[in-house]
């Protein structure tokens, strides 16, 4: 069973989120805040991430850069959420195997668990 880790302040949104994924049979665990999340992933070793950009104690692209210094963290797959339209700089883009609009589609959710 694949280990999901969602990280994102909106509790409404992972409520939602850990919800459908559970019931699509994957383990869930759930930060709302970069230092817990950080914390968590050294824990537990989540398969992937969906990682928000806006996070209330640092940002998602300063975690994942701090997840991707991490002994034995450097090939986790990290999702970056976020519903702003404007991309990354080059070299915050290499932090993330991938983005999810919010909203999001359940389906695209789905594909990426599917790959990888």
């Amino acid at each position: 069973m694949k280990k999901i880790m969602i990280v994102d302040d909106e509790k409404d949104i992972c409520y939602i989120f850990q919800t459908f994924l559970k019931i699509k049979g994957y383990d869930v665990e759930v930060s709302y805040n970069s230092t817990d999340a950080l914390n968590k992933v050294k824990a537990k070793r989540p398969d992937i991430i969906f990682l928000d950009l806006i996070l209330p104690d640092f940002d998602g692209v300063e975690l994942a850069s701090r997840i991707r210094t991490g002994e034995n963290l450097k090939n986790l797959k990290i999702y970056l959420f976020t519903v702003r339209k404007r991309g990354l700089i080059e070299g915050e883009k290499k932090l993330f195997n991938g983005t999810v609009q919010k909203p999001f589609d359940f389906n695209h959710i789905l594909s990426i668990l599917e790959r990888n």
